[in-house]
């Protein structure tokens, strides 16, 4: 599915996307938008809690949380096109 970023980028989030920020894994795709009915951003599939508490995780940590978001995925609702002021 494709959605605006922050940046006015458009970017699929449909799939996770890993990349690398400092030195550190990320699924952040720079949309930053809670999904209200599963809780989980609609760009990275991670919830609250794993967005504030990212770079305070071990790697290994982290590594188990980018293997459960593509199932999370399944429960983000996302409109065709969606726009970072939403």
């Amino acid at each position: 599915m494709l959605v605006y970023n922050k940046f006015g980028k458009i970017v699929d989030a449909s799939k996770v996307k890993v990349r690398v920020v400092n030195g550190m894994k990320t699924p952040c795709i720079d949309v930053c938008s809670m999904d209200t009915s599963s809780g989980f951003c609609k760009g990275c599939a991670r919830n609250k809690q794993e967005i504030g508490n990212w770079s305070s995780m071990t790697n290994e940590q982290r590594d188990e949380t980018i293997k459960e978001l593509p199932e999370r995925k399944k429960y983000i609702v996302l409109p065709k096109i969606i726009s970072y002021e939403e």
